[in-house]
């Protein structure tokens, strides 16, 4: 299967998931901070999802889809 913008099958192997903060994930679902964390933390629980901290400062926190296998 090709998707547009993927040169190849073998860039798949190299594909990241995108990062995104709960705050704009609670944005672009028009659901309240309380109801994303809410929301967040399920899908965590289920390993769906991983957070992941900043290396630097690590107050922010990004989401990401968790690769299943």
């Amino acid at each position: 299967m090709h998707l547009p913008g993927r040169s190849s099958c073998s860039d798949e192997s190299n594909w990241r998931p995108p990062l995104a903060s709960p705050t704009k994930l609670a944005h672009s679902v028009l659901l309240t901070s309380g109801a994303m964390t809410a929301a967040l933390n399920r899908l965590q629980k289920k390993g769906l999802i991983r957070r992941i901290r900043s290396g630097e400062d690590r107050r922010p926190m990004r989401c990401t889809l968790h690769r299943l296998r």
